[in-house]
C-alpha cells in the first residue's frame, strides 16, 4: 500500500511520495506511484533478464565467441550487447501518451490518447553478433538502444541495466555450462522475449 508509506523516508516509495511537479508543485496519486513501480518492476527485472537469456542463447550457438569475450575490452563487450539488443529486443513496444492530436498513416489520433508504437519489426533483421568489434564501429552506446525507449522519458535505469549485461557476460564466459538440447530454443513475447520452454542450463 503506497499510502502507507511515510513521506520522511528516503526509500523509493518515499521518494516517488515527495516528487513534486515544478510548475503546480502537484504529487503524484497512489495510482500513479503503483504505476512507476509497476515498470520498474517490469523493466528491472523482466527485460533485463531476456537480454542475458538472449546472450546465453548466442554464445552457446557461437562458442568462438565465447572465448574471444573471454578477453573483450569494456568497449568490445558494450558492442555486443548493443548488438544483442538490437537483435532481440527485449520488449516489443513503448508507449506514450500523445500532447497534441496526430494524425498518422490517415488515421486520426486525439490528443490524451495512450500510444503504443512497436519498434521490433523495425529493428527485424538485425544481425546477430558474432565476432568482436569496438563501439567506433557503431553508431551509439548501447545505452542509446531503442528497447530503452527515447525523449524526456528514456528509461533511467539504461546505464545499470547495461552495466549488468556487461558484468554478466563478462562472468558467464569464464564459466564452463552447457544448454539441455532437447529443449525449444524459440523465442517469443511473454511479454519479453524468451524462449518457449523457458531455458535450461546445466554447469559443468
Amino acid at each position: 500500500d503506497a499510502g502507507a508509506i511515510s513521506s520522511t523516508g528516503t526509500g523509493l516509495l518515499a521518494k516517488l511520495q515527495q516528487a513534486r511537479d515544478p510548475d503546480s508543485n502537484a504529487s503524484l496519486s497512489q495510482d500513479e506511484i503503483l504505476d512507476n513501480l509497476f515498470t520498474l518492476v517490469f523493466a528491472g527485472s523482466d527485460t533485463t533478464s531476456s537480454a542475458a537469456v538472449s546472450i546465453w542463447i548466442v554464445l552457446s550457438q557461437n562458442p568462438q565467441l565465447k572465448e574471444e569475450l573471454k578477453n573483450a575490452t569494456s568497449d568490445q563487450l558494450e558492442a555486443f550487447v548493443q548488438g544483442i539488443l538490437e537483435a532481440f529486443p527485449p520488449a516489443p513496444f513503448n508507449m506514450r501518451t500523445t500532447t497534441e492530436e496526430l494524425e498518422v498513416g490517415g488515421y486520426r489520433i486525439p490528443v490524451k490518447w495512450q500510444v503504443a508504437y512497436g519498434f521490433a519489426a523495425a529493428l527485424d533483421g538485425s544481425p546477430v553478433p558474432n565476432e568482436l568489434v569496438s563501439t567506433s564501429a557503431t553508431t551509439s552506446p548501447a545505452s542509446s538502444s531503442l528497447s530503452f525507449g527515447q525523449g524526456p522519458r528514456k528509461c533511467p535505469g539504461r546505464y545499470l541495466a547495461t552495466l549488468e549485461l556487461k558484468l554478466f557476460v563478462r562472468a558467464l564466459v569464464r564459466q564452463e555450462w552447457e544448454l539441455d538440447p532437447k529443449q525449444n530454443l524459440e523465442q517469443i513475447y511473454t511479454p519479453g522475449f524468451f524462449p518457449v520452454d523457458r531455458l535450461k542450463v546445466k554447469f559443468i
